[in-house]
């Protein structure tokens, strides 16, 4: 067996490799946060979700919740997945529901800023 230990477990650095790439996916989660922000404030100054606004939100919010459950950050995913849930059922006019779409991308930030990587 190659790569691995004399026991027949992962190689010593397996640990750092996963951290790396658990790290690569924190950031580039705060990227799909930051492009949420981004979009939420287009609406505002708009006062209308266009439908590529909301399909470009949707998909960022589906792939921050699954990277996020993959790496074990449970509140992100969950923020995530209602932010989905919002946007889907979001009207065109969004009035309250961009509110509380604010909230939960704010809740994804701070959890986040709370977890960058697992504990390995």
């Amino acid at each position: 067996m190659t790569g691995g230990t004399p026991g027949g477990g992962p190689p010593a650095d397996f640990a750092a490799v996963v951290r790396q790439i658990s790290l690569d996916a924190w950031r580039t989660n705060h990227a799909r946060a930051d492009e949420l922000v981004n979009i939420a404030a287009a609406v505002r100054e708009q006062g209308t979700l266009t439908p590529d606004q909301r399909e470009r939100a949707t998909s960022l919010a589906h792939h921050l919740r699954g990277s996020a459950g993959t790496f074990g950050h449970a509140a992100v995913a969950v923020s995530a997945e209602r932010i989905e849930r919002l946007l889907r059922g979001m009207s065109t006019t969004p009035g309250r529901d961009l509110h509380r779409l604010d909230r939960l991308i704010d809740d994804v930030h701070e959890a986040l800023e709370r977890d960058p990587t697992p504990d390995l």
